[in-house]
C-alpha cells in the first residue's frame, strides 16, 4: 500500500514539474527571455537559491511554499536587484506574516513592474499571512488584449483583503478574485446571469467590470442597485432594459488603460427596449490619463438624450451615438434654452440653442445674439456671408450634435471671412462625435489632439483657428489651414501646407494636423527645448540660492558690527539681508518638500502625516519667500528714497531726523510687520485637504477664492515700486550731478563713488525687477484669450526671474564691499585680509552742511 502512495506521489510530481516547465517555456519564448536572467527551477528554496539570477529585470515563474525554508530577510536579500519580472508569483503554503521581501524600482514611480499576463498571481493558503500592503508598490502588466494576469488571493484565515483595499485606491488591482480569506472584498460584475442575480444584493464593489449579455426574459435588476464602484469597462448587450436608471447610485467605473490602445469602456448595444438614458452622475476615470470612448447603438428607434443628460457625458469619446434629442430638457441649472428656427428670430439672452444654427447671406445684422451662447446641440453651418470674423461666438465652449449625416461644423462660401476665432472653444474630449461616413465632417477632439478639423469648400482664405487648449500643457494655439475650390486638382503654389490630401479628407498626425506640428515656428521654442531650459534654469536658480545663502550669512555677520549699525543705511542694509536670507533658505526649503504628491503616490506614503508636513513646509516656504522678496524691494526702495532726500534737501532738518539710527531701526520693523501682517492673513486663507476619501489620498494645498486677487495685487505692488525706485533713482543722478559740477568749480579733486554705487544698483534692481514684471503682467493663462507663445515665454522665464532676482541680492555683498570704504574695513578686518595692524574706524560726525553731508555720504553703500 506504501509503495502504491509512493508512486502516486511521484506520478504527481512528474506532471506538476511537467506542466511548470511547459508553463515556463511560454514564458520564455513570449518575453525572449535573456537566460541568463532567468530563474528555472520549480520553487525557491536553500537549495536552489544559488541558481537565482543577479539581475534587474528576470524571467521566470517563482514559486514560495512548504519547502520554502528562506527567511524574510533572506528572500529580501535575494530578490534585491530583481526590479521587473516576467512570469509568474506563487505563494502558497507557507509561514510568511508579509511580502515586504520585494524590492521597488529606483525610479520616481518606485514601484515593482510585474508582467504576469502569460501566467498569473496566486497568494493561498499561508495561514499566518496577515500583511500584503507591499502589493501597493506592485504595477501588474495585463497583455495587448486588455487581458489582465489572474490575480487570486484564496484561504488565507488571518488576511484582511478588504482592509488592503480599502487602505488603498486599488489602481493596479483592477481584477483581483479573493475567497476564502479572513474577510473579502468585491463580487465579480462579469459573471452575472437572470438566475445568479438575487446574490448580488448586497455588492458595493464590482471587480471585473458590469457585463449584461442576453437578459431578455423576466428578471429583477433591482439587485444591483447597492453597487457604487465597478472596476471595468461596462458591457450592456441583448437585454430587455428600458433605462439605465438601476446604475444610479454607481459613484465611480475604473478603467485600467495603461500603455495600451483605446478601447471600448461604455457599451450599450442591441437593447431593442431601451428608450431614455436615466443616467445622471456617471464616472468613468482612467488609470492614466486617457479618452473615455463609449458606444452607444442599435437602441429603440425613439431613444433620447436629455440636454442635461448629454453635457453629464460631454466627456466621451462615441463610436456610434445612435439618439436624438428628447423634447423633455432636464435641468438646465438656470441657463436659457432657445430652439433655433432661424437667426433673425432667435431671442438675445439664449445660452443653449437646441437644433442646426445657419448663418446665411442676409444674417450679418443678427450675430450679436450668439455673444452669450455656451452650447449648441446641433450642427454650426456659416455660408454665403460678408463676414469677416465669427468673434461673436466669444462665449460658444461646445457643439454637440447627434446628426451623422452632415458636418457639424462648415464654413463655406464666406468671401470676405479673414479669420475664424473661438476664443472659448475648450478642446477636450468633451464633444461628442459619430462614425466617419463621406458625408461627414468630424470635429474629433481629446486630451492629446488640440485641433479643430473644418469642411471648408469654397472658402479659397487663409484662415486662423484659435483654440483655447484644455491642458495647461503648452501647445500651439493655432493652426493655418489652406482649402481650395476644386476637391480633385492638386494646389497652387500658394498652398505651402499640402501634403497631397483633399480638404474632404481626414487625417491627423500626434493630435494635429500635419506632421510635426507641434515644432511649428507658431512657438519660439519647441517643446523639447523648452522643458530643457526650464530643468536647467531650475537646477540654477538652486545651486545659486546656496550660494546667496552663504554670502548674505557673511554679509548679515559683517553688517552686525558695532562701527556699522551706527549709520541708518546699514540699519536698512541690515534689514535687506535678513529678508534675503529667508528667501533663500525657503526656496531651498521648498524644492526639497515640494511634489509630495506625486512623491507620495509612488512612495507609498500618500496620505501619512509625513506627507502632510511636507505640504504643509511646502506652502509655508513659498509664503516666506513672497513676504521676503516683497519686503526686501521695499526696503531698498526706502534707502534710496532716503539718499535723494538727504542729497536733494541736504540742509532740511528732515535729515537729521531720517539720518538717526533709530530712523532706520523703525523702518526696518514698520516694513517687515507691514509685509507680514499681509502674508499672513493671505495664507492664513489657505488649507491642507485629502483628495478623495481613501486613507491613502494625497494631501494637498488650497488658497482662498481670492487667491487670484491677493496674486495680483502682490505684482502691481513689485511694479509700482519698480516704478517709484526709478523715478527716485533718475532724481538722486540728477542731483549727484550738481554736486559734483559744483565739486568741479570749487576745483575739488574728491573722488565720488556714490554716483557708481546708486548707477549700478539701479541697474541689478531694474534688471531683476524687469524679468519679473514680464512674467506677471504676460502670464493670462486664465484668461479666454490666452496666448499659447506668450505663455510658454512666461513658463521658460520663471525659473530665470527667481534667478535674477537672486543674483540682485547677491550683487548687494560685492556693491558693499567694492564701494564703501567703511564696509570693506570692517569685512577686511573679520577676515583677516588686511596686512596692515588693525586700527579703529573713526566714526564720521555728520555735520548740517552740504559738503560735509554730501562726503559723508559718499561713504556708505546704498
Amino acid at each position: 500500500m506504501k509503495c502504491m502512495k509512493y508512486i502516486l506521489v511521484l506520478i504527481c510530481l512528474t506532471f506538476c514539474s511537467a506542466d511548470f516547465h511547459e508553463n515556463l517555456q511560454r514564458v520564455i519564448n513570449h518575453f525572449s527571455c535573456d537566460p541568463a536572467c532567468t530563474f528555472s527551477h520549480p520553487e525557491i528554496s536553500s537549495k536552489t537559491i544559488d541558481d537565482f539570477p543577479i539581475c534587474s529585470e528576470i524571467c521566470g515563474i517563482l514559486v514560495l511554499n512548504s519547502n520554502t525554508d528562506l527567511s524574510s530577510w533572506q528572500l529580501k536579500v535575494l530578490f534585491e536587484h530583481m526590479q521587473t519580472l516576467y512570469g509568474g508569483i506563487v505563494i502558497e503554503n507557507t509561514g510568511l506574516t508579509d511580502l515586504s521581501f520585494f524590492t521597488t524600482d529606483t525610479t520616481v514611480f518606485r514601484e515593482f513592474d510585474f508582467f504576469c499576463e502569460m501566467y498569473g498571481f496566486y497568494i493561498r493558503n499561508n495561514s499566518l499571512l496577515t500583511d500584503i500592503s507591499t502589493l501597493y508598490q506592485f504595477y501588474l502588466w495585463g497583455d495587448e488584449n486588455y487581458k489582465e494576469c489572474d490575480f487570486r488571493v484564496e484561504n488565507n484565515a488571518k488576511l484582511d483583503v478588504q482592509k488592503f483595499y480599502e487602505d488603498n485606491s486599488g489602481l493596479h488591482y483592477l481584477d483581483m478574485r479573493s475567497s476564502g480569506n479572513l474577510r473579502d472584498f468585491g463580487c465579480r460584475g462579469d459573471e452575472i446571469t437572470s438566475s445568479n442575480l438575487p446574490l448580488y444584493q448586497n455588492c458595493t464593489f464590482f471587480f471585473g467590470g458590469l457585463k449584461l449579455h442576453n437578459l431578455t426574459d423576466q428578471f429583477d435588476i433591482s439587485y444591483l442597485s447597492n453597487v457604487r464602484t465597478i472596476i471595468g469597462s461596462i458591457d450592456i448587450q441583448n437585454t430587455s432594459l428600458k433605462d439605465l436608471s438601476f446604475m444610479k447610485n454607481i459613484e465611480l467605473v475604473q478603467i485600467n488603460n495603461v500603455g495600451l490602445e483605446e478601447r471600448v469602456a461604455f457599451n450599450i448595444q442591441n437593447n431593442g427596449r431601451m428608450t431614455r438614458f436615466a443616467l445622471f452622475n456617471l464616472d468613468i476615470a482612467h488609470v492614466w490619463p486617457g479618452s473615455t470612448i463609449a458606444n452607444i447603438e442599435n437602441l429603440h428607434p425613439d431613444f433620447c438624450f436629455t440636454i442635461e443628460e448629454i453635457l453629464q457625458i460631454s466627456y466621451l469619446k462615441f463610436v456610434n451615438l445612435h439618439a436624438r434629442f428628447c423634447e423633455e430638457t432636464g435641468n438646465l441649472a438656470g441657463s436659457i434654452l432657445c430652439r433655433f428656427d432661424k437667426l433673425s428670430n432667435l431671442d438675445d439672452n439664449c445660452n443653449k440653442i437646441l437644433g442646426d444654427v445657419l448663418i446665411e447671406g442676409g444674417d450679418e445684422k443678427y450675430v450679436s445674439k450668439l455673444g452669450d451662447v455656451w452650447n449648441i446641440f446641433g450642427s454650426l453651418t456659416i455660408r454665403n456671408t460678408n463676414l469677416k470674423s465669427l468673434d461673436f461666438f466669444r462665449m460658444l465652449s461646445y457643439i454637440i450634435s447627434l446628426d451623422e449625416d452632415q458636418p457639424l461644423i462648415e464654413i463655406s462660401g464666406n468671401g470676405e471671412l479673414e479669420a475664424a476665432y473661438f476664443p472659448a472653444i475648450v478642446v477636450s474630449a468633451t464633444l461628442l462625435y459619430g462614425r466617419t461616413t463621406t458625408r461627414r465632417c468630424l470635429i474629433l477632439q481629446n486630451l492629446i489632439s488640440y485641433f479643430l478639423k473644418f469642411q471648408l469648400n469654397q472658402c479659397i482664405r487663409k484662415l486662423n483657428i484659435r483654440l483655447r487648449p484644455y491642458s495647461e500643457r503648452p501647445y500651439i494655439t493655432h493652426f493655418q489651414m489652406y482649402v481650395f475650390k476644386s476637391t480633385t486638382s492638386p494646389p497652387g503654389p500658394t498652398t505651402q501646407r499640402w501634403f497631397g490630401k483633399e480638404p474632404g479628407d481626414y487625417y491627423y498626425y500626434e493630435g494635429g494636423p500635419e506632421l510635426n506640428w507641434k515644432n511649428l515656428p507658431d512657438y519660439f521654442f519647441n517643446e523639447d527645448t523648452e522643458t530643457d531650459v526650464i530643468s536647467k534654469s531650475e537646477g540654477v536658480d538652486h545651486i545659486v540660492s546656496f550660494v546667496g545663502l552663504f554670502l548674505n550669512l557673511v554679509h548679515f555677520i559683517v553688517l552686525t558690527r558695532k562701527e556699522l549699525r551706527e549709520s541708518v543705511v546699514f540699519i536698512i542694509i541690515l534689514g535687506i539681508c535678513f529678508c534675503d536670507i529667508l528667501v533663500f533658505l525657503s526656496s531651498i526649503t521648498q524644492r526639497y518638500f515640494s511634489n509630495s504628491e506625486e512623491r507620495g503616490m509612488y512612495g507609498g506614503y500618500c496620505g501619512t502625516d509625513n506627507q502632510y508636513w511636507m505640504v504643509f513646509m511646502e506652502t509655508l516656504s513659498k509664503a516666506i519667500q513672497k513676504f521676503g522678496r516683497l519686503s526686501s524691494t521695499l526696503l531698498a526702495f526706502l534707502v534710496a528714497l532716503i539718499r535723494a532726500v538727504t542729497v536733494v534737501f541736504p540742509m532740511s532738518s528732515i535729515v537729521d531726523r531720517l539720518l538717526k539710527v533709530r530712523t532706520g531701526i523703525i523702518i526696518v520693523l514698520a516694513s517687515l510687520a507691514l509685509c507680514g501682517v499681509r502674508y499672513v492673513q493671505y495664507y492664513w486663507e489657505y488649507s491642507i485637504f485629502k483628495v478623495g476619501i481613501y486613507a491613502t489620498n494625497c494631501y494637498e494645498s488650497m488658497g482662498s477664492e481670492n487667491d487670484d486677487s491677493l496674486r495680483n495685487q502682490e505684482g502691481y505692488i513689485v511694479l509700482v515700486s519698480t516704478v517709484l525706485y526709478l523715478i527716485v533713482t533718475c532724481i538722486l543722478l540728477i542731483a549727484l550731478f550738481l554736486v559734483r559740477k559744483k565739486r568741479k568749480q570749487l576745483k575739488s579733486d574728491k573722488s565720488d563713488g556714490t554716483s557708481l554705487l546708486i548707477v549700478m544698483m539701479a541697474v541689478s534692481f531694474l534688471l531683476s525687477e524687469i524679468i519679473y514684471s514680464f512674467v506677471f503682467l504676460m502670464d493670462d493663462r486664465d484668461s479666454y484669450t490666452s496666448n499659447r507663445v506668450i505663455i510658454q515665454l512666461v513658463d521658460i522665464f520663471t525659473y530665470i526671474s527667481r534667478i535674477s532676482l537672486t543674483f540682485n541680492s547677491i550683487f548687494h555683498v560685492f556693491f558693499c564691499f567694492c564701494l564703501s570704504s567703511q564696509y570693506r574695513a570692517v569685512a577686511k578686518r573679520m577676515l583677516r585680509m588686511d596686512k596692515q595692524k588693525t586700527t579703529k574706524v573713526v566714526e564720521q560726525s555728520i555735520i548740517s552742511t552740504a559738503a560735509r553731508k554730501t562726503e559723508t555720504s559718499h561713504q556708505f553703500g546704498y
